[in-house]
């Protein structure tokens, strides 16, 4: 038995064509890529009358401009036609094919857990600059209803800090007024030496510390803990099944997303899966649509697509047609994410009728469908409040770079609340206008 696989990609096809010989029978597999197809099989007279429509059938299919995959030559056929992870993973430096790019950060390549990534080589931080700090620190804002809580997404941390700097940040987070600050900083010892304890303490001692800035809070921490610490500072009791909702669930779960799941030790992601299978149910999903879903999105994080499956295909179809309060409340979409089939994500999106409503769902979505399914991120655009969120939404949308974008970015740059970025996105890629409009004829 034999199989070979072919693949057909122009314009906005995407098609793969799967044969396998068997004796005196052809079996073909065909359809989308990333989707399971239609399979037909016939059988002939004899092995030499079946050796003969197989390679019939091949020559038809290599003039009409089918390509035979990489490595898929003479296998033995299995499964449904498609891989598990069907879709390519990104190239290392295009991440992208021939014309098409995603232009994805890592962070946001690794929302589609499916994919192997290879991890992105470590950048030395710069010398620490106390002198550097202390003004970014005096450019510290303050908000909240008396105005004396600290914002501190205003002072710009670095993405990469020494231990340090990232020590400096701790302290001048955990101290309790502006004046203890000054004081705390003056006559620290900055050796980079915080343990998972001094975390725990410093924050809960600071009243003025709103949950807010967590993620902040997880960048500098990330820096002075190992990402299993990390991890037990960031999820405290939310292992234990209690997913009642707080409005800290945003930035917490994006610090676990961009903070701890890439860079947790297997043994460490073990452990947290191990603890957190018994709450990932049908049965444990919250009927309140009011209670937040911690749990089950630590677990789409951590790549748990066995456990995650059910809970999602038992959510009834049409769910979030309209603006359904757990939309907002258990981002059932970053659930969705955490499938382990980029064809099933986009079967469940769209079956439920979800939007993406942030820059990060549109990321998510690109990094799991990439050019494929745009009908998606036009539609959701077109759905934006306002002309904020159009715009961001759209900005996030401008790293496809593929003709497939082509017609989606006209139709924004006709109908979106805020077009300006789709007028720029045309703007600057005259080529793949050509080659989106070139699909078309």
């Amino acid at each position: 038995m034999s199989t070979r696989e072919f693949e057909f990609r122009d314009g906005s096809s995407d098609k793969f064509w799967k044969i396998t010989l068997d004796g005196k029978a052809t079996t073909v597999n065909f359809g989308r890529r990333g989707a399971s197809g239609q399979t037909q099989t016939k059988k002939w007279a004899s092995p030499d009358e079946a050796r003969k429509n197989h390679d019939k059938l091949i020559a038809e299919k290599t003039k009409k401009g089918y390509v035979e995959s990489k490595g898929k030559a003479n296998g033995t056929a299995k499964g449904n036609g498609t891989s598990k992870t069907p879709l390519p993973n990104p190239l290392p430096a295009a991440r992208g094919e021939g014309t098409r790019r995603i232009e994805l950060s890592a962070a946001e390549w690794a929302i589609a857990t499916w994919r192997k990534l290879t991890p992105p080589k470590p950048v030395t931080p710069a010398p620490f600059d106390r002198e550097a700090c202390e003004a970014k620190l005096r450019g510290l804002k303050f908000g909240g209803r008396d105005g004396k809580r600290p914002e501190w997404a205003s002072v710009g941390l670095p993405e990469v800090m020494s231990r340090e700097e990232a020590h400096y940040w701790f302290l001048a987070m955990t101290s309790k007024s502006q004046k203890d600050r000054a004081a705390t900083l003056a006559k620290a010892k900055l050796d980079g030496r915080v343990t998972i304890a001094d975390a725990r303490a410093g924050f809960e001692a600071v009243a003025a510390f709103d949950i807010s800035d967590r993620a902040e809070a997880a960048q500098v921490l990330s820096h002075l803990l190992s990402p299993g610490e990390l991890a037990e500072w960031l999820l405290g009791g939310n292992l234990d099944g209690d997913n009642e909702y707080d409005y800290g669930d945003i930035p917490f779960l994006e610090s676990y997303r961009r903070w701890v799941a890439p860079n947790l030790a297997r043994a460490d992601a073990e452990r947290f899966r191990a603890q957190l299978r018994p709450h990932i149910t049908v049965a444990k999903w919250p009927e309140d649509p009011w209670a937040g879903a911690t749990s089950f999105e630590i677990a789409a994080a951590l790549g748990m697509h066995d456990e995650l499956r059910p809970v999602v295909e038992s959510w009834k179809d049409n769910r979030y047609a309209k603006n359904h309060p757990t939309d907002l409340h258990q981002h059932p979409l970053m659930i969705v994410f955490g499938l382990g089939d980029p064809a099933l994500v986009e079967k469940h999106v769209r079956r439920l009728r979800l939007s993406l409503r942030t820059p990060q769902h549109v990321a998510g979505w690109l990094a799991h469908t990439e050019w494929r399914a745009l009908d998606v991120v036009t539609d959701s655009i077109l759905k934006a409040l306002n002309k904020k969120e159009s715009e961001e939404l759209i900005a996030a949308f401008r790293a496809v770079k593929a003709p497939e974008a082509a017609g989606p970015m006209q139709t924004l740059s006709m109908r979106a609340r805020s077009p300006k970025g789709a007028r720029q996105w045309l703007d600057e890629n005259p080529g793949l206008v050509a080659g989106g409009a070139k699909a078309k004829s």
